[in-house]
């Protein structure tokens, strides 16, 4: 059985739209043909964002891969497996294996360093499958924090066995509310005079990277459509920083964020409440629809700040491979 890849075309977006409801309906997603139609448009249109691949088996499409884009501080372009899905009769015979061999493939055409895939805690046999081609469990997980559900899907739950709902969360621009420590904390977007001062802040923080640390950081302040930077002051001080990430999912519904980095010193541990509001005020305005945030297994005490506004996880686990 030979295996090949095809770049989605819009002649195909039909029949991708067929794999897309079988991929939901299995794995429990409600599915809105309307929503996940729009959403596979706007990926074919823009391959800054992603990459979709019909997966064939000899003459006969058996599935498909949707690839997504990303940027991190600490390393550069990642892209994550949003989707892969091949049809039951077509699995245990090597092609999931030969379609994220194809995806890694693709990722290193893309200059991407580290390629991401999500997989349910209770799926031990695709855990087994992504761990032997070389994914790593580092024991994190990705919470979520919904900022603008479907409207045509309310309430949009992912209803897996057992799971929680995630959250819905309304947050306005007025978020921060001045406290007697500090009656004065403000967010500046970043420019290119504040990287040394961002520098030196993640040098503290022990963040990674820091031989390209410049030039990541350039590369996020001087384009908008890659995410966003802000110092954190109190009376008018540095105190910490916070950077967001753009990337794209269909699982939800188009633009979504990543909180790559939020840096407090000690002295300002109490504002993130506050920072983690004022970034869901502006990704909300900026058309995000979800917010997420990479998270130790193990770390409660940052779950317990995170859920507090409004943030869940999904009982999957993150997994990553990196890539030469």
């Amino acid at each position: 059985m030979k295996i090949t890849f095809k770049s989605v075309e819009a002649s195909d977006l039909n029949t991708l739209l067929t794999f897309a409801q079988e991929f939901n309906q299995e794995d429990h997603h409600p599915f809105d043909k309307a929503i996940v139609r729009a959403g596979l448009i706007q990926l074919l249109n823009d391959t800054t964002v992603g990459r979709v691949w019909l997966i064939q088996a000899d003459a006969e499409t058996v599935g498909y891969v949707v690839l997504t884009l990303g940027y991190r501080l600490a390393y550069g372009r990642y892209a994550f497996i949003d989707e892969i899905y091949v049809r039951p009769a077509y699995r245990n015979q090597g092609v999931g294996r030969q379609a994220i061999a194809w995806a890694e493939a693709m990722c290193r055409e893309l200059g991407v360093k580290a390629l991401h895939l999500e997989v349910e805690q209770v799926n031990a046999k695709a855990r087994a499958l992504y761990l032997a081609v070389g994914f790593v469990d580092y024991r994190h997980y990705l919470m979520t924090c919904w900022l603008k559900r479907p409207p045509t899907t309310a309430p949009f739950d992912r209803l897996r066995a057992g799971r929680r709902p995630l959250q819905d969360i309304s947050v306005t621009h007025n978020v921060l509310q001045a406290d007697d420590k500090y009656p004065d904390i403000t967010f500046t977007s970043a420019k290119n005079a504040d990287i040394e001062t961002l520098v030196k802040l993640r040098q503290e923080s022990g963040a990674e990277g820091q031989a390209n640390g410049r030039a990541a950081l350039g590369q996020i302040i001087n384009d908008a459509s890659m995410g966003r930077i802000w110092l954190i002051e109190t009376d008018h001080q540095p105190v910490g920083y916070v950077a967001v990430t753009f990337s794209y999912s269909l699982e939800f519904h188009g633009r979504d964020a990543l909180l790559d980095e939020l840096y407090l010193r000690s002295s300002a541990q109490t504002l993130g409440q506050s920072a983690l509001k004022f970034v869901q005020a502006q990704c909300q305005a900026l058309g995000v629809n979800a917010l997420h945030v990479e998270m130790e297994r193990a770390n409660t005490q940052a779950q317990n700040l995170y859920r507090a506004v409004g943030f869940e996880d999904d009982d999957s686990y993150l997994m990553t491979k990196w890539i030469a």
